[in-house]
Order: C-alpha cells, then sequence, then structure tokens
C-alpha cells in the first residue's frame, strides 16, 4: 500500500467518524479516541508486510520544503540530516516511564506558543493519549515500520495525521522540539505531526497560545489581561481551574527587570496555591519554561530564602522541589506585574479508563459562511442584518452554590461563545489573513419566525454582549452571565470583500436551544 493510498482511506473512513464521534456531541473522550485509531491499526496491520520502512511522505518530504517555505534558507537550517528515532538512540522509545511536563525541550523553533500548550497537556493524560495514543511503541508493527498516529483538533473536527518517524538532526541530535531524556521521543513526534498538518516547521514559528490549546484538546480557549486590569477573582478562577484540569499558559510581557524571564515568551501555567507562612495566608503561581532552564530569579524562586520559612508539609502539599527543570514559583502579586495575560483553555467532560475527570461545561456548535460582498460590520444596520443569525434560547439558570457562588450569578447562565474562522495558518506561504471578525448577543422577546431586519438592530439598546472590536484572529471568544429567556447571535466580520466558513461554539452548564434563523 502507497502513503498516498494509506492517507486517503485515512481521510476517507476517518470524516464519517469525526462526524459520530465528534467528543463534544456528548460522546464518550474514549469512544471517539478508539474508533478511528482502530481503523488505523486495522490497516496497517493488514498491509505492513506490503509497505517498505519508513516510506517517504510526499506531502512532507525529508528535504527543506518541509522544513520552510521561505526563499532564503529560513534562520540557515542547512545542512541537516533526517534520522530516525533508532538511529539518534539505540535505546529509542515513544515514552519513558509515562510523559511528563518536564520532558519538554524546546529547540531551535520559535513554537514556544505550541509546546507551552503541550507541556499543560502533559498533567492531563488522558488529553495527551488521545493526541498520542498508546500502543505506538516497538511492539507496534506500524511503529517498528517507522508510521506514527497522531490527532488535532482543527475547526470542529478531530483530524488523524500519520507521519513517518524521520525527524530533523544536526550531528546526531534533534534541532526543534525534543525530551530531556534522548531516548523519549513523544516530543518531537507530535511537533513533526504538527508541522506537517500545517504544511512545514516554519508554518508553526510563532502564534498564540489560545490556538494551540485547542488545537490539541478541541477546548474553547479564553484569555485573562494582567496587570492593572486583571480581574478581581483571577486568582479564585485559576486555583478552580487547577482543580478542574483547565489548560493554564501565560506570556511575559517584556521589561527591563527580567529576573531570568524571556521576553515575548509564552509559558505554562501548572498550578495555584495558598499556604500559610509568617502567620498569614500568601497566593503562590507555579509555572514552567519550555526551553527547561532559565527559570525566575525573584522572590519565591529555587534560591529564594523565603522557602527556608515553608514547612515541609506545606512544600509536600504543593509540590515542592529545587531543581533547575524550567518550574519556578512566582507570588501571585509578582505574576500580575510581569505577566502581560493568562489562558484558560476549558475542554469539557473527559472520560479514561480507571480514572474520570470531569468540568461542568457543554458544548453546543454549528458552521456556517459569509458570502463575499454580503453583511457589514456593526455600524452599518441595514447590512449588519444579512449577517448569519441564530437564535439561542436559555431554558434553565446554572446551579447556585451560596458558599461557592457570588450572589450576583444566582438566576444566571455562565456562557462562553467561539467564533473561529478557517486557520490560514495553513497558507501562510501565499500570505493569506485572517478576517477582522466579532460576534454580538441580542436579547429579544419571543421567538421570532425568521431573520431580524435593520429596524431591530438600529436600536442598540438590545445588545447585551459583544466580543468587542473587529479583530483579526482565528478564534474570538466572549463570556457572558445571561437570564434565561432568548437571544439572537450574530458573527460579523469587518470587510465583506471576502467570504468564508466559520465555527460558532457554546458551552454551557445546562442544554440549551440553538437554531438558524
Amino acid at each position: 500500500m502507497t502513503y498516498e493510498r494509506l492517507n486517503e482511506r485515512r481521510r476517507d473512513e476517518s470524516t464519517y467518524l469525526q462526524r459520530k464521534w465528534s467528543p463534544f456531541l456528548d460522546q464518550n473522550f474514549l469512544q471517539s479516541s478508539a474508533k478511528s485509531y482502530q481503523l488505523y491499526r486495522r490497516t496497517m496491520r493488514e498491509n505492513v508486510r506490503r509497505m517498505e520502512p519508513c516510506m517517504t511522505d510526499p506531502e512532507f518530504p525529508e528535504n527543506d520544503s518541509s522544513l520552510y517555505y521561505s526563499e532564503k534558507p529560513y534562520r540557515f537550517l542547512t545542512n541537516l540530516q533526517w534520522m530516525r528515532p533508532n538511529e539518534i538512540s539505540p535505546n529509542a522509545k515513544v515514552r519513558v516511564d509515562g510523559a511528563t511536563t518536564q520532558d519538554i525541550i524546546q529547540g531551535e523553533l520559535g513554537d514556544c506558543w505550541f509546546l507551552a500548550s503541550l507541556a499543560a497537556l502533559a498533567k492531563r493524560q488522558s488529553f495527551l493519549n488521545h493526541v498520542l495514543p498508546l500502543g505506538q511503541d516497538a511492539n507496534s508493527p506500524a511503529a517498528a515500520m517507522g508510521y506514527y498516529y497522531v490527532r488535532f483538533w482543527t475547526f470542529g473536527e478531530w483530524t488523524a495525521v500519520i507521519i513517518n518517524d524521520m525527524l530533523p538532526t544536526r550531528n546526531g541530535r534533534l534541532v526543534f522540539g525534543q525530551c530531556l531524556d534522548r531516548n523519549e521521543f513523544w516530543v518531537a513526534l507530535i511537533e513533526k505531526a504538527f508541522a506537517r498538518l500545517y504544511g512545514s516547521y516554519e508554518a508553526i514559528d510563532g502564534g498564540f497560545t489560545l490556538e494551540s490549546m485547542e488545537d490539541l484538546t478541541g477546548g474553547l480557549s479564553v484569555q485573562y489581561d494582567l496587570g492593572d486590569d486583571a480581574h478581581p477573582d483571577l486568582f479564585s478562577r485559576m486555583t478552580k481551574a487547577y482543580k478542574n484540569n483547565t489548560l493554564m499558559t501565560c506570556t511575559y510581557r517584556g521589561t527591563k527587570d527580567k529576573r531570568g524571564l524571556i521576553s515575548l515568551h509564552a509559558y505554562s501555567v501548572t498550578g495555584a496555591f495558598r499556604i500559610h507562612f509568617r502567620g498569614s495566608i500568601i497566593r503562590l503561581v507555579k509555572i514552567r519554561n519550555p526551553y527547561g532552564d532559565e527559570e525566575w530569579t525573584g522572590d519565591w524562586s529555587d534560591s529564594s530564602e523565603l522557602w527556608a520559612e515553608v514547612s515541609l508539609a506545606e512544600k509536600r502539599k504543593i509540590g515542592y522541589r529545587k531543581k533547575n527543570e524550567g518550574v519556578f514559583w512566582m507570588s501571585f502579586e509578582d505574576f500580575k506585574s510581569y505577566f502581560g495575560s493568562i489562558k484558560f483553555c476549558t475542554v469539557g467532560a473527559v472520560s479514561a479508563p480507571g480514572r474520570t475527570w470531569k468540568d461542568r461545561w457543554r458544548v453546543t456548535q454549528t458552521k456556517g459562511f459569509w458570502q463575499r460582498n454580503v453583511g457589514s460590520h456593526r455600524r452599518e444596520a441595514r447590512d449588519f442584518a444579512f449577517n448569519p443569525q441564530y437564535l439561542l434560547t436559555l431554558l434553565q439558570p446554572d446551579d447556585y452554590d451560596r458558599e461557592r457562588d457570588d450572589w450576583s450569578q444566582e438566576g444566571k447562565c455562565d456562557l462562553s461563545f467561539g467564533l473561529m474562522q478557517q486557520d490560514k495558518r495553513h497558507f501562510r506561504s501565499e500570505g493569506r489573513e485572517n478576517l477582522y471578525m466579532a460576534i454580538d448577543v441580542y436579547q429579544i422577546d419571543g421567538k421570532p419566525p425568521s431573520k431580524l431586519g435593520p429596524e431591530f438592530f438600529r436600536d442598540r439598546s438590545a445588545l447585551v454582549f459583544s466580543s468587542g472590536k473587529y479583530i483579526n484572529r482565528r478564534e474570538v471568544t466572549l463570556t457572558a452571565s445571561l437570564s434565561p429567556g432568548n437571544y439572537v447571535i450574530v458573527p460579523s466580520r469587518f470587510y465583506n470583500k471576502n467570504g468564508g466558513r466559520f465555527l460558532i461554539r457554546i458551552f454551557s452548564e445546562n442544554l440549551i436551544e440553538f437554531n438558524q434563523l
């Protein structure tokens, strides 16, 4: 079987499975993993004897076209050799004693935005095993022949990416993402699959952790600003997110007083804790640098004398250890001061053998299309009415806990909205850019039988929530606390000369009704 036929069959068979086993349509996460992966394993078992070891992938060959698309050699990535893991290390394994956050080391590629999310994912093994399924080791016929199956979430569906295990090296060492243990290769394999998904390694150089967290989980990412504008309940949200296994990342804004931090660099947030210190309670944040070294050197760093005043029991409770592995601690106040933003990725309910995580989110999603030269931005009510419109009905308020929830949440529904356009990263080499877009929520009485007209949108009093300014990100998000009732959701873009597909997702605690008008 040729490489082209293998991927063709994978695409044809997985299309049906992705629809049927979509992880956010109230299906079991393990089922969505197992069904498509079983197809791959059966296909490989049936054909592996007729396949050559580590065949060249025509869509991602072992040459410069898979490294970069620029006219000039990208970052002087020349004279590289493509090698298999067993050529790099005689004891090569996909995982050595499992996969952990501390395994990940960034190489010469500027994909910290992806590796920081991968490090956060490593704390949630059921998700990591969904991206890179277990059973792909030396005992697997496919892996022994040099083939691996990796999965990413793309525009509302899980997409399987099959790769060979030829990896770019220099002098026998990996040049891009890698594991701290030279015998371990799960990081390099996932990174290669991600590069293949988008066409080249250069295509994944630079990006947003908001996006990579979604690509690895299918969740919805929301960003909160830090500094003086930080939300007053942010630390409580961080502790709750940590307990619910929500992924978190942050970006260092860059100041003159760096204290070991790297400007414009993405980090993983791996915990938020309260500890007893000098007779009071202090809030600490646990952070990891994807480089695997270069840690914070201020208060609560590994070398800080403040740790001497913390009891051994407190240290054990929060998992503190003094070791140069890229993991460090900061006070919450320093964290807000030095970092510019924090990103949360909520991923819904997940099941795995022997263990269950469950948070409270249900997910409703639908795809739509903007026609060229039809519709407009919200300032033009006449044309704005020609945008797609959706009726949202909230049937009942969220559960309310007087001890846990703020009084203002009683009788309300907490929702998160995401409006996503098709990713232009695939077309980086062609210079394509994202559309400027926004999403708005209008409250209405009753259920209209058809789309609302311009008269409704001229009166802006019905607008209850908006994502704000039109921005050219892959996805814009909006969090809102709404009363039960009826609402109209309008996705729009600022310039209508270009059409395009979009995806709307709504995360809610309870079931909702959502239909296009």
